[in-house]
């Protein structure tokens, strides 16, 4: 799998996103409904802190991840994508606002004769994702992801085939000509999910009030959580990201 090529160096394990929590004054969302919460989340990315690029490496790889931090890739850290952000109750108001199953369906096209290099979707357990085959030639649609183990069956050019997400987590959807995925998505266990990139501004409104954790992911990079309180009928303001610099420290 080839990554973009971007126009700055970095070293993979660099990459890195801080994580600050507020109150938002003057929010560019909606106000919420009454007795309802609102969050704006900025996605940042930044180099690992203390680390000066050295921009001379020039270096492609396909490698799923870096063998030393020698190792560089092109990465435009400024607008990193396939950056998911969700927010997640963790009491028991937030708890109660419902299942996912009224969710409209996500919609994925899908060609059995070609592998994608990128994320999909951002989807929410017990949402229905409905695959299209928009190539010109059938082929079998399955996946064998822990949790989301399902078969399609063989899709005929133009047909469709459907699968409820009953686990979080990476859905690597495949077919048996191909050795890798046809298309990818990333299942969170909470309704209020995005799939976004860095310097972008996500909203969340009409939260139930509580007690959120705000959570990020990345293919290639950890992610990162804290946790917020959401009064009712406020905008509350977030940014977050995902990076080594969010990792704690081991003594040696």
């Amino acid at each position: 799998m080839r990554f973009a090529i971007a126009p700055l160096l970095l070293p993979l394990p660099a990459l890195m996103l801080s994580l600050l929590v507020g109150c938002a004054g003057n929010g560019a969302t909606s106000p919420p409904q009454s007795g309802a919460a609102a969050l704006i989340v900025d996605v940042k990315a930044n180099p690992k802190a203390g680390y000066r690029p050295a921009n001379y490496h020039v270096l492609v790889y396909d490698a799923p991840t870096p063998a030393t931090p020698a190792d560089f890739e092109k990465v435009d850290y400024a607008a990193l994508d396939e950056v998911v952000v969700w927010v997640e109750p963790t009491d028991a108001a937030g708890a109660t606002s419902g299942d996912n199953a009224d969710l409209l369906p996500a919609r994925l096209d899908v060609d059995p004769q070609k592998a994608s290099d990128h994320l999909a979707a951002a989807v929410s357990v017990g949402q229905r994702l409905i695959f299209r085959n928009t190539g010109d030639k059938p082929g079998a649609v399955y996946s064998v992801s822990d949790g989301n183990n399902f078969h399609l069956g063989t899709l005929a050019p133009g047909a469709r085939g459907e699968y409820t997400v009953q686990s979080p987590g990476l859905i690597e959807v495949v077919t048996t000509s191909l050795a890798d995925p046809i298309a990818t998505v990333y299942a969170a266990p909470t309704r209020w999910v995005r799939l976004t990139r860095a310097g972008q501004r996500i909203y969340f409104n009409d939260l139930p009030p509580g007690r959120y954790k705000i959570v990020s992911w990345h293919p290639r990079l950890p992610g990162h959580e804290t946790t917020v309180n959401l009064p009712s009928d406020r905008v509350m303001r977030a940014s977050i990201a995902v990076g080594v610099n969010g990792l704690p420290k081991i003594d040696q």
